[in-house]
């Protein structure tokens, strides 16, 4: 984060910071967590579907 802003000259402000810390947690959130739960939730609803058919 903070090579990032050294990196485009950007002054430390905390309020940037803070805000950026979030959006990016919220990111590696859905990315390391939300992706592959719904990629294995709908793998099973595929094999239900076919046990049922």
């Amino acid at each position: 984060m903070f090579g990032l802003l050294w990196w485009h000259n950007i002054p430390f402000d905390l309020e940037l910071f803070a805000i950026a810390f979030v959006l990016f947690q919220t990111l590696r959130f859905t990315l390391l967590w939300a992706f592959p739960e719904a990629f294995l939730s709908s793998q099973q609803y595929r094999i239900s579907q076919k046990r049922i058919e």
